[in-house]
């Protein structure tokens, strides 16, 4: 489609990005709109070049002093009205995103991020879009990349962020913020600043404030020599990501992946770790995967394939000339109860006895249709949380409803599947159970499975 003249470096910029994408004249664009001096400059240009819709999206993430939140979504509307471009609002709750980063045992970046990603994926889906532009710039990237580097990130992450990810897309990669205030300034442009971008509690911000700062000063050029090892290993990511997908696990009806042992075997060790690793991102839902983890899974899988690997919610193990990975229960044992279980049974663990049995009572036990075989029946953990009523609750904060003290905490049973924590069984307590959130059966009583632990 046709664009309107460019004017200046930014616009020229964003005006062969756009020209390159398959974007439909009447597809909305969406332009993710922080309402700092970046993504004011990037929401400007596009509604300067590009004749079709635009839609700007703001996420506040309630972190922020309520003033300081009101007065950047007045500085946000006031923009968005100026240059003649629709916007949409979203408020997260104060509150829920610290609550997700300790939930997910992440930090407070990493989880506004997902509350900001949900937002837009949901307009993306509501204005059927498949376009997201975001104003990260070189300088961005190089950020990125320098915490990678300290945190041992591989070829993978070293690469850096990606221009064209879809359906998130950044034009501005080649760009250094400066520039992007230049253009800023001479279009009268306002934008906000973040109060939190001079806490030196983040990451970013301390890589920011403090390391370029003295790379700049005592390294000079590093930023150049960082630029050729974001390009390196972008070209040894890409090798060992086509050899990888050579040897790549393949799903099975049963829930679990496989791949030919003898295949995965005889490629080099970089392109089975990333095979691994692509496979466990597609069984769990995490995009990571340590690399002691992943090199201790190898060695216990053997030079053969005959060996296997429990740990970190994973199972590896050679079977019948395939390696099949699957979905594992693990539990470090040390205090507290274990119990796996296939089906009815009665099980002693220590001063514990568990017992599991059917039953038609309404109301009571798990239904069928909730878990799947085998389960366990073990104490609680940390980190845990159970899904229900359409979010999550951390066991802690339900042990605080509840009013237990940390002994009855360490002895409450809590029932897992695969796929998660299943049940928390608070009625040995006076306290209610609670389920994992399912959709209503189909017609007839399902059965249910009675979870009882003596001895607690």
């Amino acid at each position: 489609m046709a664009f309107r003249p460019a004017r200046g470096t930014v616009e020229s910029r964003l005006s062969a990005f756009l020209g390159a994408l398959d974007l439909g004249e009447r597809e909305v664009l969406i332009v993710a709109y922080s309402g700092g001096p970046d993504s004011a400059a990037l929401l400007a240009a596009a509604a300067a070049l590009r004749p079709g819709p635009l839609l700007a999206v703001h996420v506040d993430h309630g972190l922020r002093p309520q003033a300081e939140r009101e007065a950047e979504r007045r500085l946000v509307m006031a923009l968005c009205a100026r240059l003649g471009v629709r916007l949409t609002i979203a408020r997260v709750r104060p509150g829920s995103v610290s609550a997700l980063a300790a939930r997910r045992q992440a930090g407070i970046e990493a989880a506004a991020r997902e509350y900001r990603y949900r937002v837009l994926k949901k307009l993306m889906e509501r204005e059927a879009s498949s376009h997201v532009l975001l104003a990260h710039t070189g300088d961005d990237q190089v950020e990125t990349v320098l915490m990678r580097l300290l945190g041992g990130s591989g070829s993978a992450g070293l690469r850096g962020m990606a221009a064209v990810n879809p359906p998130w897309y950044r034009p501005f990669l080649g760009l250094g913020k400066s520039e992007l205030l230049d253009y800023d300034l001479r279009l009268g442009l306002s934008y906000s600043t973040d109060s939190t971008n001079a806490s030196i509690d983040y990451l970013r911000n301390r890589v920011r404030l403090r390391l370029m700062p003295f790379l700049d000063r005592d390294f000079p050029g590093w930023r150049r020599g960082l630029s050729h090892t974001i390009e390196r290993a972008r070209l040894d990511s890409q090798a060992i990501g086509e050899c990888a997908r050579a040897i790549a696990f393949r799903p099975a009806a049963d829930g679990t992946f496989a791949v030919e042992a003898d295949a995965f075997l005889a490629m080099p060790e970089s392109c089975r770790l990333a095979s691994l690793v692509e496979a466990v991102g597609s069984l769990t839902g995490r995009s990571r995967l340590s690399l002691r983890m992943a090199r201790a899974a190898l060695a216990a899988l053997g030079p053969e394939a005959r060996g296997s690997y429990r740990g970190g919610g994973i199972a590896l193990c050679g079977s019948n000339d395939a390696v099949l990975l699957r979905r594992g229960l693990d539990f470090p044992r040390r205090g507290g109860y274990f119990v796996v279980i296939d089906g009815a049974c009665r099980v002693r663990a220590g001063r514990y006895v568990v017992e599991a049995m059917w039953t038609s009572s309404a109301g009571q036990g798990i239904r069928s249709d909730a878990f799947r075989f085998p389960i366990i029946v073990r104490s609680r953990r940390p980190g845990d949380s159970i899904e229900f009523n359409g979010g999550g609750k951390r066991l802690d904060d339900l042990f605080s409803e509840w009013g237990l003290s940390a002994e009855s905490r360490a002895a409450v049973p809590v029932v897992e599947d695969r796929d998660g924590i299943v049940a928390v069984l608070g009625s040995t307590f006076g306290a209610k159970d609670r389920y994992r959130e399912l959709a209503k059966a189909k017609g007839g009583a399902e059965p249910r499975l009675a979870v009882i632990v003596k001895g607690v």
